[in-house]
């Protein structure tokens, strides 16, 4: 089950990537509303919300096998940041705007201060959350076996998260403000 679930987490954050990127486009005015990238907000949806069941079922299953907070503060940190953001998704969800169909238009909500500051906070859980998540998704894989390559993705992911968080909260930003 570990294997699954690694193997959806691997799938979760490509579309969380795709969905980050066009989505702050869009909201920066550099592509069109499309009902497909909607509709891959949805799908995200799912498979995160799958990821996070089997994620639930795995810490029950492993018990108290983590227990030592220090020597496990990433293990014990990624499970706080997962839990969350799962709180924080449904201030995300419809918080940019709605399709309206008799109009047969993306209707945008007026932005407020703590929108942004929400929707910052909500990036910022995921993109951690991706970051330690990252070096551990490529060990279960077997992508990783040396403990050396295991930092250099935590390194990679960290900046590769960072990218992907400024600019959405940049756009988060531009939408505001």
């Amino acid at each position: 089950m570990r294997t699954f679930n690694s193997f959806l987490a691997c799938i979760t954050s490509a579309l969380f990537i795709y969905h980050s990127l066009s989505m702050s486009l869009f909201l920066m005015g550099m592509l069109p509303f499309s009902p497909i990238r909607k509709q891959l907000g949805w799908v995200l949806l799912a498979l995160m919300l799958v990821h996070g069941v089997i994620s639930l079922l795995l810490m029950i299953r492993t018990g108290g096998r983590y227990s030592y907070v220090k020597e496990n503060f990433g293990v014990h940190l990624q499970r706080i940041l997962g839990i969350l953001a799962v709180c924080l998704l449904p201030l995300h969800l419809g918080a940019f705007g709605h399709f309206d169909p008799t109009l047969g238009k993306y209707v945008i909500t007026t932005p407020t201060a703590g929108m942004f500051l929400i929707q910052s906070l909500f990036t910022l859980v995921y993109v951690i959350h991706f970051m330690i998540s990252t070096p551990k998704i490529m060990v279960s894989a077997g992508i990783i076996t040396d403990e050396r390559r295991k930092k250099g993705f935590f390194i990679g992911g960290t900046l590769f998260g960072l990218a992907v968080g400024v600019l959405a909260i940049s756009a988060f930003g531009i939408y505001c403000f």
